[in-house]
């Protein structure tokens, strides 16, 4: 919700956004970028589990292996 939000910052006319208070935009901008990163971070430290449990199958010689043994 946060990037849709930037998306409308960035394409609306200065003159709308004029009821916002001084400074608002900036600080919104900084905090979702930091959100954003902070689930870009979260993302890949929950698909490291996944891809140790899967490396056997991701970098076998011999595809596709054999899944029950």
């Amino acid at each position: 919700m946060a990037l849709g939000l930037v998306l409308v910052f960035n394409k609306a006319d200065p003159e709308l956004l004029a009821w916002l208070p001084e400074g608002f935009i900036g600080v919104f901008l900084a905090s979702a970028r930091v959100w954003v990163w902070i689930v870009v971070g979260l993302c890949l430290l929950r698909g490291l589990p996944v891809l140790w449990d899967g490396r056997d199958y991701l970098f076998a010689r011999h595809y596709p292996k054999r899944l029950n043994g």
